[in-house]
């Protein structure tokens, strides 16, 4: 999953959402029943869908990102 997931930081850095996004995907699917472990996937997913204007999928990652981690956000 880490190479997936490094290589999509890769991708987002230069602007390829597209590639990053699919490598994310891929970087969870892996995970499997430990994706909630790490979590930084779901957030480097949430930040990408919202570049792609995809803001309910981003808004869903972002939540699953907050509400399993430790992170005391106020809303």
């Amino acid at each position: 999953y880490r190479m997936y997931q490094m290589r999509a930081i890769c991708f987002i850095e230069s602007g390829n959402y597209k590639l990053a996004l699919q490598d994310l995907d891929r970087a969870i699917e892996l995970l499997g029943e430990f994706s909630a472990v790490y979590l930084s996937v779901y957030f480097d997913r949430a930040l990408v869908l919202f570049q792609l204007k995809m803001y309910e999928e981003s808004l869903s990652d972002f939540l699953t990102f907050v509400e399993k981690s430790e992170i005391d956000v106020p809303f």
